[in-house]
C-alpha cells in the first residue's frame, strides 16, 4: 500500500479551521495586490466543518480579466447537453487562478493518502471555484453581440457587476 504522505512548508499541527482560513485569506489578499495571477482578484475564504473534517471553500468572487475560453462558451451556448472535447471551459488566465489559490492553501495542508485503498487523511479539504455570479457575466460578455466594455448604456446596466 503507497501513501502520499506530504506537509505544506507552512503546515502546524492542532491549529484550528478558522485560524488556517484566516492565514489563506491573508496571503491571497497579498497575492491579489503583487504582480502574479491573483492580481486584482476579490475573493472570498470560508470555513466549515465536513463530516468531521475540516472544509475550506475558496471563491474567485471578481477577476480583471475574462476567465471563461471563449469558444467553449460559444459551443455550449449552442449545444449546453454535449461534451465539448478538446475545449477547456476556463481561459489558460484563470487555469493559473485556479492553481495559485491552490497552491496557496496546500501550503498549510497535510495529505496522508492512499486512493487505491480509498483512505483520506487531510489536515483539510479544500475546494477552489469561481463565484456562480462571476461565471455567468463572463459567459454573457461573451455571447453579448458587441463588446461589454464598449461603454454604451446598455452595457452599463447589464455587466454593472
Amino acid at each position: 500500500m503507497k501513501t502520499n504522505n506530504a506537509a505544506g512548508s507552512k503546515f502546524q499541527k492542532g491549529r484550528k479551521g478558522t485560524e488556517i482560513a484566516a492565514l489563506i485569506r491573508s496571503e491571497i489578499r497579498a497575492a491579489a495586490k503583487a504582480d502574479g495571477p491573483l492580481r486584482g482578484c476579490k475573493t472570498s475564504v470560508r470555513f466549515a466543518w465536513a463530516t468531521h473534517s475540516m472544509s475550506i471553500a475558496i471563491a474567485i468572487e471578481s477577476a480583471p480579466v475574462s476567465i471563461r475560453n471563449p469558444a467553449w462558451v460559444k459551443a455550449n451556448a449552442s449545444n449546453p447537453h454535449v461534451y465539448q472535447e478538446g475545449v477547456s471551459r476556463e481561459s489558460a488566465a484563470a487555469i493559473a487562478m485556479l492553481d495559485e489559490c491552490n497552491r496557496i492553501a496546500d501550503q498549510y495542508n497535510r495529505h496522508d493518502s492512499d486512493s487505491q485503498s480509498d483512505y483520506f487523511n487531510d489536515e483539510f479539504f479544500c475546494r477552489v471555484s469561481f463565484a456562480h455570479d462571476l461565471e455567468k457575466a463572463h459567459d454573457a460578455a461573451i455571447l453579448c453581440e458587441h463588446p461589454a466594455c464598449c461603454g454604451c448604456a446598455d452595457c452599463e446596466t447589464r455587466y454593472a457587476a
